[in-house]
């Protein structure tokens, strides 16, 4: 993108969005390495927020699915470390029910933001001491 291109983008945000800070160079953009899962998020922004790097599952029969591409279905795998983002009311009823057998333990996730708002963020790993079981 030009400079000229550029500058039309941000003056573009900065009028039309109340969110985007008024210097858009003092706001530095990070992503994570590992993926974040937009579980049954029927608000956009989470797409918008995080320049689409969100992997929306909006109906809970996609789950395995995308499990079964990672190779994290049946058993975990090493590195397979991922975020989840929802509602908090969906998780008990939608995301405990949805998980791989072994993965529904308390143990096998952090709540990273959100013990006492509508929306969760957690991040699904090993608990401490996990071994991988040998065949």
């Amino acid at each position: 993108a030009t400079d000229d291109q550029i500058q039309a983008y941000q003056s573009h945000l900065l009028t039309h969005t109340s969110r985007v800070p008024a210097q858009l160079d003092l706001f530095p953009r990070k992503w994570c390495k590992e993926p974040i899962i937009a579980f049954r998020m029927n608000w956009r922004g989470e797409t918008f927020y995080s320049s689409n790097t969100t992997i929306p599952i909006l109906e809970t029969k996609y789950f395995k699915t995308l499990f079964e591409s990672w190779g994290i279905w049946q058993e975990w795998q090493e590195g397979k470390e991922f975020f989840l983002f929802s509602e908090r009311a969906r998780v008990k009823s939608e995301l405990n029910t949805n998980l791989p057998a072994y993965m529904k333990g308390e143990e096998w996730r952090t709540e990273l933001w959100g013990s006492d708002r509508k929306l969760v963020l957690f991040k699904f790993a090993p608990p401490k001491g996990w071994k991988k079981p040998k065949r």
